[in-house]
């Protein structure tokens, strides 16, 4: 079965619809920012994208996966403003299963892959542990000052 949610605010519904073994880890994230040599708590974090593979033949197991995204950033609002939708995304958290995991409902293996996108210096936590720490001041690359996995988060 192959489907996707993506959308900015997901419903009771659409959570419904997702893996359960990635709802522990939809809340407890805290990203602050450094802006103005002072800390910035970012106030949303939320689901924003879901998808799951998991028809493929046998001998390519290996490429089911399921992923659920995280967008931190600032929701509804800009400059004091209501918009629609989500805006000014600082960080992009991508929890995924993959593999053999993807149909093995016993697999508890939860990786994270988390993403800069803002340009300020970052620090990310989950239940109040620390994650990473992104101190570049550039926009998103992809290299370590801006990308950062966690193999599983049943172990942080």
């Amino acid at each position: 079965m192959n489907f996707t949610i993506s959308k900015p605010n997901f419903s009771n519904e659409d959570l419904a619809r997702v893996d359960s073994r990635f709802l522990p880890f939809i809340n407890g994230w805290s990203v602050s920012e450094t802006y103005d040599n002072k800390p910035v708590i970012i106030p949303d974090i939320v689901p924003f994208n879901y998808y799951e593979v998991t028809d493929k033949p046998a001998n390519d197991i290996k490429d089911n996966e399921k992923e659920l995204s995280l967008w931190c950033g600032w929701a509804g609002r800009s400059n004091g403003k209501d918009i629609d939708g989500l805006y000014d995304a600082e960080v992009i958290i991508n929890l995924r299963i993959a593999g053999e995991d993807v149909l093995n409902a016993n697999a508890k293996k939860v990786s994270a892959e988390i993403i800069k996108s803002g340009g300020a210096p970052m620090q990310v936590n989950f239940n109040g542990k620390f994650v990473t720490d992104f101190t570049s001041q550039f926009w998103f690359t992809k290299v370590p000052n801006g990308y950062q996995t966690v193999d599983d988060m049943n172990n942080l």
